[in-house]
């Protein structure tokens, strides 16, 4: 009978790795190869999400600066009911 506990090896090819995490791996990859590498893209990542939020709500009050407050506050309330 074979051991249930051992771990199944599953094998992705170069384009699933590059659609999972955004780059392929080679074979020589260690461990520690590939958290380095992942702390690395999370910080990367994480900065280009909050400069993403920032240029967004930039351009939001671009968009909506000329509409007149009472029209933005009726479209507010008519949403919340």
């Amino acid at each position: 009978m074979e051991n249930q506990n051992e771990a199944t090896c599953v094998v992705l090819s170069r384009e699933e790795l590059f659609d999972l995490y955004g780059s392929w791996f080679g074979n020589t990859a260690t461990p520690a190869d590939m958290v380095c590498w992942c702390d690395r893209q999370i910080e990367k990542y994480e900065e280009w999400i909050k400069n993403c939020k920032e240029l967004k709500l930039e351009n939001q009050k671009k968009l909506l600066k000329d509409i007149p407050t009472d029209i933005l506050q009726a479209i507010l309330d008519s949403s919340t009911n």
